[in-house]
């Protein structure tokens, strides 16, 4: 990052869990972010606190977003698609976001697990084309087996292409 200037135009917290906030008050210290998309659920960790602490402190600018508000950097258009409510499980509340850029798109997925999946799905579909359909896909829950419980059919098409 330093050697790109330090500039950060979006720093995006998908949710308060010390594995996914952990390097950000370093982040924060060191490069010049403009704008902090905050997670939709606040977290009880003092890192989270530290965080906000730093954020006020420099006076940046922050936004928490809902399903389907979203914003375009350069030619990337970000699209959030969860949390689709406020869920008991911590994970769950994890920003799933759509990223398209020309003619790809990705699918990140933070922490949410199968109950959140389960609501996007029956919400977006999961028809080709749609909001869920796309050639990358982050899985949920760094991969475990909690998470990523109905694979996007794009995912296994991408997967099946960059195995021949």
């Amino acid at each position: 990052l330093r050697e790109c200037g330090g500039k950060i135009s979006c720093l995006i917290l998908t949710h308060p869990h010390g594995d996914h906030i952990g390097g950000t008050l370093y982040v924060l210290e060191h490069c010049d972010v403009e704008l902090v998309i905050l997670p939709p659920v606040p977290g009880e960790d003092t890192r989270y606190d530290a965080i906000l602490e730093e954020i006020e402190e420099q006076d940046i600018p922050t936004r928490t977003l809902s399903p389907g508000e979203g914003f375009e950097l350069g030619r990337a258009r970000f699209t959030f698609l969860a949390p689709l409510r406020k869920y008991t499980d911590e994970n769950d509340n994890s920003y799933v976001i759509r990223l398209d850029y020309g003619e790809i798109s990705a699918l990140f997925t933070g922490d949410a697990e199968a109950e959140s999946e389960r609501e996007q799905l029956k919400l977006y579909g999961s028809a080709e084309g749609g909001y869920l359909d796309a050639d990358i896909l982050k899985v949920g829950h760094h991969g475990s087996s909690t998470s990523t419980s109905k694979l996007p059919r794009m995912f296994l098409i991408l997967v099946s292409s960059l195995s021949r």
